[in-house]
């Protein structure tokens, strides 16, 4: 083995480690915590638009609940509770039984969780209530949930 080779070796050792401990640092390891988002109503008050719980159960296997509402003048919601698969910062919900269509994407962050909703149909994907999306980023506000 050469010097330049060996290098690029320990190079990519080295990088292998240090990222391994920054994703333990960071808390991706373990998602479980309470993540919200907000957005201004019209008398300029910020509140809660949107509520994910998430429980790590096992490796590779979260419970993931997640409540949203359209905010004012109307109040619509939306909700899901499932266990879903865990991998690579990653999560993914299916609701076959009403929207074979539906797919709400979870991209784990150390700030938060970014959601995308996706649907063939533009009224109630996913059982949402018309108007309803859980679209947006989440911010981790604890560690800790008091209940799924």
């Amino acid at each position: 083995m050469t010097a330049k080779n060996f290098l690029l070796f320990l190079t990519c050792c080295i990088s292998y480690v240090v990222s391994g401990q920054t994703l333990r640092r960071s808390g991706l390891a373990n998602p479980t915590g309470t993540y919200r988002t907000h957005f201004n109503n019209p008398k300029g008050n910020k509140f809660p638009q949107g509520t994910i719980k998430v429980k790590l159960i096992k490796k590779g296997k979260i419970v993931i609940s997640l409540i949203m509402q359209s905010g004012e003048p109307l109040l619509r919601s939306g909700a899901m509770t499932d266990t879903v698969t865990f991998k690579n910062h990653w999560a993914l919900f299916r609701n076959c039984e009403i929207d074979s269509t539906c797919q709400i994407t979870f991209r784990f962050t150390s700030k938060g969780i970014r959601v995308k909703q996706s649907s063939k149909f533009t009224h109630g994907s996913c059982d949402f209530a018309d108007g309803v999306s859980a679209d947006g980023f989440y911010f981790k506000e604890s560690n800790k949930v008091r209940s799924l």
